[in-house]
């Protein structure tokens, strides 16, 4: 999992995170896959939708302050994250890589 924190990213600027979240999630994905494949194991990576992400669920309370941050940034970041998952994983789909995002 790739992690940094929001001010780190911030700095980066959206434009730089994403190129860089991009190539290291799809690298990543790439990687996974061909291991799976050298062990004889079978493949699927699903993108599951994050809390920022528009899909009409309802929260509960509670889970607004376990799963929400007061920090734009962050919110920014994570949505553009998910974003940028979704848009490559036809690229991915298109060379033999199992990958779903609306299973």
């Amino acid at each position: 999992m790739l992690y940094s924190s929001p001010q780190v990213l911030r700095k980066q600027g959206n434009y730089e995170f994403e190129g860089f979240f991009s190539t290291f999630w799809e690298q990543s994905v790439r990687m996974m896959h061909g291991l799976s494949e050298t062990g004889g194991a079978r493949f699927l990576h699903i993108i599951q939708p994050n809390q920022y992400v528009e899909t009409g669920r309802e929260f509960s309370a509670e889970e607004r302050t376990i799963a929400f941050t007061n920090d734009p940034g962050h919110r920014k970041l994570v949505k553009s994250g998910y974003g940028v998952m979704t848009a490559t994983a036809p690229k991915l789909r298109d060379a033999g890589i199992p990958c779903c995002f609306r299973c």
